[in-house]
C-alpha cells in the first residue's frame, strides 16, 4: 500500500510540474535593442542583461533598454560601437571589448574608462580583442 501511495504522489507531482506555464518574451529592435546582430551577452550580479551588438552596448532591465554608444564629445562614453566581448568581474565592473579597444564600465559612476586602443582588425597593424567560449 505504501508503494502505491508513493507512486501516486510522485505521479501527481510530475503532472503538476509539467503543467507549469512558462512565459517567453521576444525582445529585439522593436523593443529598443540598438541592432539585431548580437555579438555577446551576459547577465550581471544586479540582474541586468547586457547585450553587445554591431552598433552599441545595450543594458536591459526587464522592461526597457538603455543603449550606450560612442560619443566623440564625451570622454566617458564607450570607445566604440561594435562590441566583441563582455565580462563582469568580481567587483561588479563590466569589461567591454570593441574593435577599437577595451573599456571598463563602472556602474556606480555610469562612466566608461578606456584601457587602450587596438587598430582595426582588417589593417593588420594591431590586435583584435574578442572572446572564445
Amino acid at each position: 500500500m505504501k508503494k502505491v501511495l508513493f507512486l501516486l504522489i510522485t505521479l501527481f507531482h510530475i503532472i503538476w510540474i509539467s503543467a507549469q506555464d512558462f512565459d517567453i518574451y521576444k525582445i529585439g529592435v522593436a523593443q529598443g535593442l540598438s541592432q539585431g546582430m548580437v555579438t555577446s551577452m551576459i547577465q550581471d550580479s544586479d540582474g541586468f542583461i547586457w547585450i553587445g551588438t554591431l552598433s552599441g552596448l545595450n543594458r536591459y532591465d526587464g522592461n526597457r533598454f538603455k543603449v550606450f554608444t560612442h560619443n566623440p564629445n564625451d570622454p566617458y562614453s564607450p570607445s566604440g560601437n561594435l562590441v566583441t566581448g563582455l565580462l563582469q568581474d568580481s567587483e561588479g565592473r563590466i569589461w567591454v571589448g570593441y574593435q577599437e579597444g577595451l573599456d571598463c564600465y563602472i556602474p556606480k559612476t555610469g562612466r566608461f574608462y578606456h584601457l587602450g586602443t587596438a587598430y582595426n582588425v582588417f589593417n593588420k597593424k594591431g590586435n583584435y580583442l574578442g572572446t572564445l567560449n
